[in-house]
């Protein structure tokens, strides 16, 4: 009996793990092990970014899953392998970690025929690049499989046996070949990536005017932009978001989402919109630790009123460990900084949080000015958000700040939310920003003119305060203290 759908889809996400974590329950997979020495059959190689292994479904069917780019291995050397594997996907060259799959595969086959399994009975899969991997192998030995959110690869091999490229109509990494309906245009820089076998559209059609609207922006020249939106649907490139799209269940959980976390490879993402744990939030019953809030709670807003809290989520982040900790790593404002008590304590904030300044919205990032504001670099951090029931500015250690846009969609970043994925981006120019914000944002966004220049003029900068100094480390939770 063929593998099925769960079975590829579980496999190609517990590769993510490098072999680390058990084999998913409850889907009676084995190890493919040597006949020699009896070791399970699985192939790590830093210097080309790749993982693979071979497993045995319980129906007695061999496959081979093939590791996605992950950047939080905390392995550096891992890390850039992969990320060249992936731009010479976008080159449309062969990838080093496709010579390592095509060997591995190889080792395998042998193996496998020594133990009496036919070459039938060998499958692939694989996400994103663990799925163009599969692709490679599957077109250099003649294997059947299925891949999710393949990029694309240049062959011209006819598949002599099944092999399936499921591809979300949002997946701005499953949608980068050149296959119809093609919605990237002219971002796919080589025709010739074209995935593999036959391409299956799942999900929302909706979703690919997205992906056009990213193409138009790319055509007229707004390079930006056009990165922008593709950022902020990172959301579709998850496999939780493909177990949805064809009714299966992912067991343990969405592993891609932690690996991918708030960056791409092929395209550079913004990061989230948060406050460290430990920031003091006004609430009907006083000022309330973030990490203490419940949906219910009653949260002051800047102009006095009350709403209720919807959602909150939190998310720990490894700063010294990211590919770009300056995407990561918080902003501290420091205490009175606009004003006596505003905010009232040092406030640490993600970089791309906002600020509600004279009647706008402005990322923190961009009013830095290295003392009132600058931004720290601790080992790790906990970032906290709160989910009112429509977007607000809200009182953090008595200075207005956004709260979250409400949705499923910026849940997702956080760990309490569905699966770990990328917040909109809040670039605010033209054809970066999304549908969203226009239609539900609470102010207009702004990074730069008049507005955001006389913010900074009127910092105060902290007394007795070094800029650039360290926050001290928080000694429970291994992120930034921000207790008085």
């Amino acid at each position: 009996m063929p593998a099925t759908l769960e079975e590829y889809i579980n496999a190609a996400d517990w590769a993510y793990s490098q072999g680390g974590d058990p084999l998913p329950t409850g889907l009676g997979f084995t190890y493919l092990n040597g006949a020699v020495d009896g070791t399970p059959l699985q192939l790590y190689s830093q210097d080309t970014g790749f993982y693979g292994a071979a497993l045995v479904t319980s129906s007695g069917q061999v496959v081979i899953t093939f590791e996605g780019t992950n950047f939080f291995t905390g392995n550096d050397t891992f890390t850039a392998a992969q990320v060249a594997d992936d731009a010479a996907i976008t080159a449309g060259v062969t990838a080093p970690s496709f010579l390592t799959a095509a060997l591995f595969t190889a080792e395998v086959i042998g193996e496998a025929e020594v133990q009496g399994y036919d070459l039938s009975d060998i499958t692939v899969t694989g996400h994103s690049l663990g799925a163009a991997e599969a692709a490679y192998v599957a077109a250099t030995y003649g294997l059947g499989g299925v891949a999710f959110a393949p990029p694309g690869i240049v062959t011209s091999v006819t598949p002599s046996v099944s092999f399936t490229s499921y591809v979300d109509y949002g997946d701005p990494v499953g949608n980068y070949a050149s296959d119809p309906p093609d919605n990237m245009g002219n971002i796919v820089q080589s025709e010739e990536i074209r995935h593999f076998g036959t391409q299956i559209l799942r999900g929302d059609p909706l979703d690919g005017e997205l992906l056009q609207s990213a193409a138009t922006a790319y055509d007229e020249g707004d390079e930006a932009g056009a990165l922008g939106i593709l950022a902020g649907l990172v959301q579709f490139h998850y496999l939780t978001r493909y177990a949805q799209d064809l009714d299966v269940s992912l067991v343990g959980g969405d592993r891609s989402a932690g690996a991918i976390g708030t960056r791409l490879p092929l395209f550079d993402g913004v990061t989230l919109p948060c406050y460290v744990e430990g920031t003091h939030i006004a609430t009907a019953r006083g000022e309330t630790a973030i990490e203490q809030l419940r949906p219910g709670d009653q949260v002051r807003t800047a102009s006095g009123g009350l709403r209720p809290v919807v959602w909150t989520g939190r998310r720990h982040v490894r700063c010294d460990r990211h590919p770009a900790p300056d995407s990561v790593c918080p902003f501290r404002v420091a205490a009175h900084a606009f004003g006596r008590d505003m905010p009232a304590r040092d406030l640490f904030l993600s970089p791309d949080h906002a600020l509600f300044v004279d009647g706008v919205l402005i990322p923190v990032r961009y009013l830095a000015d290295g003392k009132a504001i600058v931004q720290v670099a601790p080992a790790d951090v906990t970032y906290w958000h709160v989910e009112l029931d429509r977007h607000d500015v809200i009182l953090a250690e008595n200075l207005p700040a956004e709260c979250l846009l409400p949705g499923e969609p910026n849940r997702a970043a956080f760990a309490d939310g569905a699966v770990m994925a990328l917040h909109p981006t809040l670039d605010p120019r033209p054809g970066a920003e999304s549908l969203r914000w226009e239609a539900e944002g609470c102010a207009p966004l702004v990074i730069t003119g008049p507005v955001v220049a006389r913010a900074k003029a009127r910092l105060r900068a902290p007394r007795g305060q070094r800029a650039g100094a360290q926050p001290r480390r928080a000694a429970r939770s291994g992120g930034i203290d921000v207790r008085s």
